[in-house]
């Protein structure tokens, strides 16, 4: 029963850390990807 709960209880927390960081993750990731977009358009003007 007290096992039950824990586990209850670190599913919430990591829906709630989901939820809030995964929109900063996908715009880290996407900025990111951008970035190595430009760099591989820059080099391949470059080269």
């Amino acid at each position: 029963m007290n096992e039950h709960r824990l586990w209850n209880l670190a599913g919430e927390a990591l829906a709630a850390i989901r939820t809030h960081y995964e929109p900063a993750v996908e715009r880290i990731i996407t900025e990111s990807g951008l970035i190595g977009w430009t760099w591989g358009l820059l080099l391949t003007a470059f080269c």
